[in-house]
């Protein structure tokens, strides 16, 4: 595929988060040629928070994505380590499916289904920029490969032009141990591309063997759980237990005595979050009146001991990050082997996109994931089907697709994003959803089946 001293495919995906993993796939499994250029090979579809995935709003999301070819569904299926039904107090018909996932193993069996895909290449490599004006683009890596392309799916998560941060650190990353995306932000918006800048966070990481879980409530798993995938049943497997517990008076106490407000995420950076993504500093700040924040701690994956802290979000020093932990029950002896740490990051404007992810300024350009300003792997895979299979019609001189509100929480979550746009990490909710008693869990492949039917009619 070297053509004029470039390699040339019909469509290339930029990073291989859980966005560029499937808009890669759904780009060649629609017969489209496509490249995936990740920074770092060996973190395709990483999850740097928690690897807890589905709950209400997400996990209808996830079934969506099942029907329409998407590879989440079965991702988590194969390496779920704890799976149960999640149901409404207030509305008994909204129910859906929650997992945890190993973490290592899920980032490997994807690895493995786009190392064996038909129509998809692989390539690591640092992209710096973009030239091109709709009909042909060339990117350009930082070792000074060139590339040519019909179509770019830009799946950058939180690594352009980004920060880490806890304590009195800050180092530019995209995540910890991994290098930031600067070049490529430059290049973004010399062509014009409009962006902000938002925040997230992530928890500490300690060693199950230090917790005292004789003492905590333990959350069960259902013994013979539903699958997300409609391909898939349940194997009998083990599972793995997580348990709950809370930080309390004690704990918000020594976080208010404690913290130097300097040292506070959100005096620290200017951008913005959500309540939902508020680290434990910001959350006991605003809100010096509540009892507690409970805390879910999660198995990492069945070959370490490691856990995560799901609840307990923070940027504070590792030394306030030991002190916290002291106080919160089960944890006083906990041992920190990854402190947690925000991240603030650039992203798009989304108001900049149509409803398929395409660029308005820019025909065959595409963004899918984080860098939209969603928040969450479902949210990025979601984006990175729609864009993926738009990106591959668009490369065939195909008509676009459109899923639109009424079809599915998908259609929700991208006219959110292009027509309200966001100022705030956005996460699905079934609160956002008008069609919730429609766009049900269980029905999910009627509903994106009738909008298959509409795609074949196009093709």
């Amino acid at each position: 595929m070297i053509k004029d001293g470039k390699s040339n495919y019909d469509a290339i995906v930029i990073g291989a988060g859980h966005a560029g993993c499937e808009a890669a796939l759904a780009s060649a499994r629609n017969g489209a040629g496509t490249l995936l250029i990740s920074i770092n090979m060996d973190s395709i579809a990483l999850m740097p928070y928690s690897s807890a995935v589905g709950g209400f709003g997400r996990g209808q999301l996830i079934r969506e994505i099942d029907v329409l070819g998407g590879e989440i569904s079965r991702n988590i299926d194969k390496n779920y380590i704890y799976m149960r039904t999640a149901t409404s107090t207030e509305d008994p018909a909204i129910r859906t499916l929650e997992a945890v996932v190993d973490k290592r193993r899920y980032s490997l069996s994807m690895k493995e289904v786009l190392e064996n895909q038909n129509n998809l290449y692989l390539r690591q490599g640092l992209v710096v920029g973009i030239e091109g004006s709709g009909k042909k683009y060339n990117l350009y890596t930082s070792d000074g490969i060139a590339y040519c392309c019909k179509s770019i799916v830009i799946c950058t998560g939180t690594f352009l032009g980004a920060k880490i941060f806890w304590g009195g650190n800050v180092i530019e990353a995209g995540r910890q141990g991994e290098i930031c995306s600067k070049k490529l932000l430059v290049s973004l918006e010399n062509l014009g591309f409009k962006f902000g800048r938002l925040k997230n966070y992530t928890a500490p990481l300690i060693d199950r063997k230090s917790i005292n879980v004789k003492v905590l409530e333990k959350q069960s798993y259902d013994k013979h759980p539903q699958m997300f995938s409609y391909e898939n049943n349940f194997d009998g497997r083990s599972q793995l237990y997580s348990y709950i517990t809370n930080a309390g008076k004690d704990c918000t106490r020594y976080i208010l005595k404690s913290i130097n407000k300097k040292e506070s995420s959100s005096c620290q950076i200017k951008s913005e979050t959500t309540e939902d993504c508020f680290p434990i500093e910001d959350k006991v700040l605003k809100f010096e009146d509540k009892k507690g924040y409970m805390i879910s701690i999660l198995p990492v994956g069945r070959d370490t001991n490691e856990v995560y802290l799901k609840g307990l979000e923070t940027a504070l020093s590792e030394e306030i990050q030991v002190g916290m932990l002291k106080k919160i029950k089960g944890l006083k002896d906990a041992e920190i082997t990854r402190p947690g740490y925000g991240v603030e990051y650039n992203y798009l404007l989304p108001f900049q996109l149509t409803s398929n992810l395409e660029s308005k300024k820019f025909s065959g350009i595409f963004f899918a994931g984080h860098i939209n300003g969603t928040n969450g792997y479902e949210e990025s895979a979601a984006q990175g089907i729609v864009a993926g299979l738009a990106a591959s019609r668009k490369s065939k001189n195909l008509d676009s697709i459109i899923i639109r509100r009424e079809d599915g929480y998908i259609g929700v979550l991208i006219s959110d994003l292009v027509v309200k746009g966001v100022n705030e990490p956005y996460r699905m909710l079934v609160s956002r959803n008008e069609y919730s008693f429609y766009h049900r869990h269980d029905n999910a492949d009627i509903r994106m089946l009738k909008f298959l039917e509409k795609l074949g009619e196009k093709r």
